[in-house]
């Protein structure tokens, strides 16, 4: 509704302002009617309007095709080279970036005055209603429509007040005063471990303190944690970033327009795909030279041996996230009630860390660098800080400090909101996360029987769901000393293989291998896991042989099922029939989880290749469905299409990204629909 209303509105203010500067134009040069410069102005404004639509569908349909013919290793070349200049100097990569950013706006500020013009000289000719003036309005309503568009509001969790938290604000505004730097607007924690800064406005901006975090850092190394975080204030990144965001949703517009403004829309697109895609060399190249800029902050100015503490505990913390199986307390929905999960997980965390810290330690530091990654590893940020000596320590809670106190307060706070937002749902997040992978897994205990690994794969999948990972390890060895196809068996190498990376052992490298060789689907994660142990574990000369490896198997997935990521409609499509029963209960999960919000269900095939096809669901929802609602169950949807029989390839969509397109394709292929609501 919202968006018919924008349509609508938008539609008028074009139509508003072309009759305002036809009226114009016959009120003020009345008197140059007959006048040769004013026919001649009108022509040349009309030919220009014209030419930059076929000129901009032109240079779009060209530029769109040299980027997609680059090779994946092509497209490596350029970031890591973009990445490297990056380095010596990322200011000017982002001063170049910007002025681009200011000419395109003036192109796209430009184009209503143009269609006015056109407006305008029709008005000063006193021609009737033409053509003309249907474009000039027509060019009008696509800048409107960018002009009224959505905006999305961040979502801030919960907010940390002054009055109640006056010691982390002491260290804020020590903070805020060594930078010379306006307060942020507002202080916020949520139940993450992480803390970032990002723009409320040009002017305003919001320091996010993710309270897992804050339990296990001390007001030394809080301290350097904001000097951090606010070095991105006063370096400007934040508010950089949040230009270049505005700029680009302006110039991109709303993929939610009809598809009779695709004609004017081509105006505005040559730009905004340049603009993207530079923007995305950009972020690539100089995410981590941004990090250097804020860490050297605290290295001429803070505390490195504080800062070093807060960047292990960080590192460990990433370390735990791969072994918290170990630790069966972390899982959230096993209480028939729900508990303080923040409180609970950090406390197990440091408790593994005091456990674990010793070989945590030895690994953060010898782990090897990403060649293009957001952020650089502790081992790099550690010898930017001069290799400085550091311990770490976790604070206690015995007696707790007036700081701790907060600490606690925020931490409690936290916990409470998500029991209150998370308790009209916690019997069916309860049931789907715990009771019935459990009731999987005492069915099969009572006989074990070896299935098919097409039946088998539930059966994993709980284990894995309930990280009880020694049975499932257990099955997979079954299955894999079965007489069961290969090909079949690549999810339960893909499984092992991972399993036992994340126990540090490099057999699993051989079972990934194995994966991502007899079944495509489990190759990027499959090389990707196995790149990431090398790194980790120093393996610098393997690290170089799997690099090479993914660049073969990225190319090889993005001649084939990289195209299973869009449904077009001059793609090859067709109405599919998939094998017998799964279609039937594919969509009684889909019903399940959608509810009373699903409106829709439609599945084609869409034939890529000769040997190679999707099954593609697209999913719609009634309308005044809220977005939480909508990615909740479209995130389950797709995790269960991805669990699904791992010899077929499944495709996931959102009918209302992109309803144009989706009406032409169900226009041509209508018994596509395979459910519609009743009502």
């Amino acid at each position: 509704m919202k968006n018919y209303l924008r349509l609508i509105l938008t539609a008028l203010a074009a139509l508003a302002a072309t009759v305002g500067a036809y009226g114009a134009g016959a009120f003020l040069l009345q008197a140059h009617k007959d006048s040769p410069w004013v026919q001649t102005a009108l022509i040349l404004c009309t030919v220009l309007a014209i030419l930059l639509i076929l000129a901009s569908a032109l240079l779009l349909a060209r530029f769109l095709a040299r980027v997609r013919s680059l090779s994946v290793h092509q497209t490596q070349q350029t970031v890591l080279q973009k990445h490297a200049e990056a380095q010596t100097d990322s200011e000017k990569m982002v001063k170049s970036f910007f002025r681009s950013l200011r000419l395109s706006i003036l192109y796209v500020c430009f184009l209503p005055l143009l269609a006015l013009a056109i407006a305008f000289f029709e008005g000063v000719m006193q021609k009737n209603v033409t053509l003309l003036n249907l474009l000039s309005a027509y060019i009008l309503w696509g800048f409107f429509l960018r002009l009224l568009q959505p905006r999305e509001k961040p979502t801030l969790f919960g907010d940390l007040t002054r009055a109640d938290y006056p010691h982390l604000f002491a260290v804020l505004d020590r903070v805020v005063k060594r930078l010379k730097i306006p307060a942020p607007r507002r202080v916020v924690s949520d139940p993450q471990f992480n803390a970032s800064v990002f723009a409320l406005s040009n002017r305003h901006y919001a320091l996010n303190l993710g309270v897992q975090l804050l339990y296990i850092i001390n007001e030394e190394e809080l301290e350097q944690l904001l000097l951090h975080e606010l070095a991105h204030i006063s370096n400007k990144d934040v508010l950089r970033t949040r230009a270049a965001g505005e700029a680009l949703s302006f110039i991109l517009g709303d993929n939610g327009d009809p598809s009779f403004l695709r004609i004017v829309t081509v105006l505005f697109d040559y730009p905004a795909h340049r603009l993207l895609y530079s923007y995305s060399l950009l972020e690539a190249a100089t995410s981590s030279a941004k990090e250097a800029r804020a860490d050297a902050l605290i290295r001429d100015h803070g505390d490195p041996q504080a800062y070093a503490s807060l960047l292990a505990k960080m590192g460990y913390f990433e370390l735990f996230s791969l072994e918290s199986d170990r630790y069966p307390e972390t899982l959230a929905f096993v209480p028939e009630e729900p508990r303080e999960n923040c409180r609970c997980f950090m406390d197990v965390f440091m408790r593994a860390a005091r456990e674990r810290g010793d070989f945590w330690n030895t690994v953060i530091r010898r782990e090897l660098p990403a060649l293009v990654d957001s952020h650089p590893t502790f081992h790099e940020r550690w010898n930017a800080l001069g290799n400085c000596p550091y311990t770490v320590s976790f604070p206690t809670y015995n007696s707790p400090t007036p700081y701790q106190e907060e600490v606690l307060r925020a931490l409690k706070n936290v916990d409470l909101r998500w029991i209150e937002d998370v308790t009209p749902r916690y019997a069916e997040l309860r049931r789907e996360y715990y009771l019935e992978p459990l009731s999987v897994i005492e069915g099969w205990e009572k006989e074990r029987p070896l299935l098919s690994m097409e039946d088998m794969t539930p059966i994993l999948n709980a284990y894995m769901t309930l990280n009880r990972f020694d049975e499932a390890l257990e099955i997979c060895d079954r299955l894999l000393a079965s007489d069961q196809p290969s090909m079949s068996l690549a999810y339960a190498k893909f499984i092992k293989g991972n399993e036992l990376l994340c126990r540090y052992d490099p057999a699993g490298i051989a079972y990934l291998e194995e994966a991502a060789n007899d079944n495509a689907n489990f190759t990027e994660n499959a090389i990707n896991a196995v790149i990431l142990f090398c790194r980790r574990m120093g393996m610098a000369e393997e690290l170089e042989r799997f690099r090479g490896q993914i660049l073969d198997k990225m190319q090889e997935h993005a001649n084939t099922h990289s195209h299973a990521d869009s449904l077009r409609a001059n793609d090859k499509l067709s109405v599919e029939q998939l094998p017998e029963g799964r279609t039937e209960e594919i969509l009684a999960f889909i019903q399940e989880v959608s509810g009373e919000a699903l409106s829709e269900v439609y599945l084609v095939r869409k034939t890529i290749t000769e040997s190679f096809f999707t099954s593609a669901f697209v999913i719609r929802f009634r309308d005044n469905t809220d977005a939480d609602t909508v990615n909740r169950a479209m995130d389950r949807i797709f995790q269960h299409l991805d669990k699904s029989p791992y010899d077929w390839q499944y495709s996931l969509f959102l009918y209302e990204n992109d309803p144009s397109t989706y009406k032409t394709i169900f226009r041509r292929l209508p018994k596509c629909r395979i459910y519609a609501r009743e009502d």
